[in-house]
């Protein structure tokens, strides 16, 4: 098992904390899909654990729900990783108390995106010029000002 990758794993592998079978190799240990969701939860919401038995409770898939405290230490000693866990999605339900209100993302371009946009073509360019760099703008979303003034009548008083 030294040789293993990010979830590769032998036809049936228990979990090394509640003997369930592995799913894959998650936060450095070869564990299930519950033991890998429950320790990712943990970890996220800094949830701390108290054991009513003294810490001295089995950890078994039958079990594994009964003691979060025992099964968290369990998953510590099996090796998983806090450092491992990411923070970059957000949960699906909030519970801050304005959950219900509609927040619309803000929109910018990265860097790179406005980098790679072409420059205005000059007044002399010929429809050919045009129609290329139209194409880029329309892939990219972006519309340059001069396609529209140069399509669109002006009068001049």
């Amino acid at each position: 098992m030294q040789n293993m990758q990010h979830g590769d794993i032998p036809t049936y592998t228990p979990c090394q904390v509640c003997g369930d079978k592995a799913s894959g190799y998650h936060y450095g240990v070869i564990s299930c899909e519950g033991c890998k969701g429950f320790f990712r939860r943990s970890i996220q919401k800094q949830i701390e654990y108290k054991c009513l038995r003294e810490g001295k409770c089995t950890v078994v898939r039958l079990n594994r729900n009964r003691c979060q405290y025992c099964r968290f230490r369990k998953c510590i000693v099996a090796g998983m990783s806090k450092d491992s866990v990411r923070y970059g999605r957000m949960p699906r339900r909030s519970s801050s108390p304005d959950s219900g209100s509609i927040k619309t993302p803000s929109v910018s371009s990265p860097p790179q995106m406005q980098q790679k946009t072409p420059t205005h073509p000059s007044p002399s360019s010929s429809s050919s010029e045009l129609s290329k760099y139209s194409s880029v703008c329309l892939y990219c979303g972006i519309f340059h000002p001069y396609i529209f003034t140069k399509t669109l009548p002006t009068e001049h008083k």
